[in-house]
This record gives C-alpha cells, sequence and structure tokens, in this order.
C-alpha cells in the first residue's frame, strides 16, 4: 500500500493550542483501558473500556453531559469493545457477550442480543445497521439491533473462518458501503518480538489477505475481494463522496509501523500520506474544514508491540502535506489512543491509559 508519499515537515503547532487532560483515572491497584469514544455532540461524550483491579476486569463507561467540565463513571454489566451512536442520544455498544442499546447517551443499556467478539459497529439509522468481528462474523440488523442476521457473503472468500477478522464496517452514504477485513496464518509459538529486539527487526513476515466486502444497495447485496498485503486496513472513514482515509497497521518488523492513506473508494488504489519511523499512528480524525489529526505514540524502542505506554503525540495538517505537531499534557502515556468529536472546539482523544484529553482551543 501507500505507493506516493508525500513530503512530511513537522513544525511546532501555535503555543496557544494543547491537549488539556480532563480525565484521569487514578485508582491503587486498579487500572481502566478506555477502547472506543463517541462524542456524538458538543456536550456529550462516552468512553467505554475495562477495569482491571487486581486481575479481576469489568466494564465501565466514562461519560459527561457538559462538555467534559464533569465526567461520571459507570459500571456496566459486561466488557465493552467498541460503541457507535447515531445521535446525540441514541447508541450500541459491542462487549464480549452481546449488544446492547441506549436511549440516555450510555447512562443506561438494554442488552439485545448475544453477539461475541464484535470489533465494529455501525448504524445507518435507527433500525439498519451492520456489526462485524472475529471469525468472520459479519451481521445485519434491520430492527435495531434486536435481532440479527448473519452476513452470508462473509464466508464467500476462500480463507480460514477462525484466521478471519472483519474489524471495520464504513458507509460513503446510504447505499453504498464497505465491511473490511483480513486473513493472517496463525503464529507458531515462539519469543515475543519485544524480548528480541535486534533479531525481530530482520524477521520476514508472512503477508496477510486483505479481505473487503463492498454493498452498493445498502447491504442488501455484497460482493467480496481480496488481496495479498503486508499490513492491515484497520480503519477507513470516508472524507468525501467516492474517497477516503484509511490507517493501515503493519507488523513490528516493517520499517513504518503504520500508514496514513488516501484511498479511492472506487479503484481501492491508495495514496501514502504521513508515516514515520517512530511513531505509532493509532487513530486519525478529519474535521468538516478538512483539516486532519492524528493520534500517535512514540515509540519506547525498535517495535511497536512493546508492552510499555509511550508519549501520546498528536499532529495536525490542513493540506494532507505539512503537519504540525501540538501541546499535549506530559503526562498522557499510551499504546492506543482514539479521537471523537463533532468539530474543532469540541474534540477529544482517549487512551488505553484511562485519560481523556480534550482540544483546548480558548487562547488561540
Amino acid at each position: 500500500m501507500g505507493a506516493i508519499l508525500h513530503a512530511i515537515c513537522l513544525i511546532s503547532a501555535p503555543a496557544a493550542e494543547r491537549w488539556k487532560l480532563q480525565y484521569f483515572y487514578d485508582q491503587d491497584q486498579s487500572e481502566l483501558e478506555l477502547r472506543d469514544l463517541a462524542c456524538p455532540s458538543a456536550d456529550h461524550c462516552v468512553a467505554v473500556g475495562v477495569i482491571d483491579h487486581d486481575g479481576r476486569e469489568k466494564g465501565a463507561a466514562v461519560i459527561t453531559s457538559d462538555s467534559g467540565e464533569h465526567w461520571s463513571l459507570i459500571e456496566l454489566k459486561e466488557r465493552p469493545g467498541c460503541i457507535f451512536f447515531l445521535n446525540d442520544t441514541l447508541g450500541w455498544m459491542a462487549t464480549n457477550a452481546g449488544i446492547w442499546r441506549t436511549e440516555d447517551t450510555g447512562r443506561t443499556w438494554t442488552k439485545l442480543q448475544k453477539l461475541e467478539a464484535i470489533q465494529s459497529l455501525y448504524f445507518l439509522d435507527d433500525s439498519h445497521g451492520f456489526a462485524a468481528g472475529s471469525k468472520a462474523a459479519a451481521y445485519v440488523t434491520v430492527d435495531g439491533g434486536k435481532t440479527w442476521k448473519k452476513v452470508a457473503e462473509a464466508d464467500q472468500p476462500d480463507a480460514v473462518r477462525e484466521q478471519t477478522v472483519y474489524d471495520w464496517v464504513v458507509f460513503d452514504g446510504p447505499l453504498h458501503g464497505f465491511i473490511l477485513g483480513y486473513s493472517a496464518p496463525r503464529q507458531k509459538s515462539r519469543t515475543p518480538d519485544w524480548i528480541d529486539p535486534e533479531r525481530a527487526r530482520f524477521r520476514s513476515g508472512d503477508p496477510i489477505t486483505e479481505i473487503t466486502l463492498e454493498t452498493k444497495d445498502g447491504g442488501k447485496t455484497w460482493n467480496h475481494s481480496k488481496r495479498e498485503s503486508t499490513g492491515d486496513l484497520a480503519r477507513l472513514k470516508v472524507t468525501s463522496r467516492g474517497m477516503a482515509l484509511g490507517l493501515v497497521i503493519y507488523p513490528n518488523f516493517s520499517k513504518y509501523p503504520a500508514e496514513l492513506e488516501r484511498v479511492d473508494l472506487g479503484s481501492f488504489e491508495t495514496q501514502t500520506l504521513y508515516r514515520e519511523a517512530d511513531r505509532v499512528v493509532t487513530d486519525f480524525a478529519q474535521l468538516p474544514n478538512g483539516e486532519v489529526f492524528l493520534a500517535a505514540v512514540e515509540a519506547p524502542g525498535k517495535l511497536k508491540d512493546v508492552p510499555i505506554p509511550g508519549k501520546l503525540k498528536v499532529s495536525s495538517s490542513a493540506d494532507l502535506a505539512t503537519w504540525s505537531d501540538m501541546e499535549v499534557d506530559y503526562r498522557a502515556e499510551a499504546q492506543r489512543a482514539v479521537f471523537a468529536g463533532p468539530d474543532r472546539a469540541h474534540l477529544w482523544v482517549a487512551t488505553d491509559t484511562g485519560m481523556i484529553l480534550k482540544l483546548d482551543t480558548s487562547r488561540r
């Protein structure tokens, strides 16, 4: 992926703007891993994750209704993996054991159906939605998530079901949509890369098979395609009709751990926009004015898969060619971070270390 690389110039952003820490879970013998974030309006945000207390895990949600001035921690009955909000109040959550629905911005949840290992949710309206996950799981609902039907075409690609993961659902309008995934061979038991980084740097990795399911009739029928690749197109967000931005994640032994790419949704041809050898990009956000933000973790060593949080780095670009590093609270560390927010004045980033930061533009 990424045949063309734009010149990248990292410069310092204006000192007036910074990413300010609004919430930090800091409890003795306990850690909060925030896994997903949704901010459907300027006032409301919901972050979901898992609290680990002495090896015992329980689900949790962190919620604000006043633009982040105050946050409430709510216990969940199951461990969440991802969420999707259609508007300010209506949303869905996939947990380790089912699909849940909320009508009050995440303060109360109702379990709808038992679906396991779901990694992505997407709803076109309050009735019509999709779910995708491990073991070639892809489902559609037409009653708001009460019942789900398997997408038959998800099993058509010639790939081992247990090795196939569908990890992203996205639509370009009400009819044209994609379910993205990959199939990768199981790794033989071996010493983790982070224990012996010098040897891992030169290990050749097996290519994965990228799988794309595409619909042009709102999910009634799907066509599938596949191709060999060295990375996983983990996130795809439509920026304009027919175009999108995609985040490709590469394995440890790659020179670049991740790339941001421009993707033509018709041909799936790509153009590389950003990559840095010492930064692991984990998410991006594009605002209505075209400005793009990248959330990255500064790799603490030569490998990205070291189980140690690195410094959170946020960069922005107005033209997708010149990128500016932004000021981030010095305490912000993570292995993974995700964005959410409706506009520039209301943009948040949540980390897997229990932190939520907001872009502070008050002194701009």
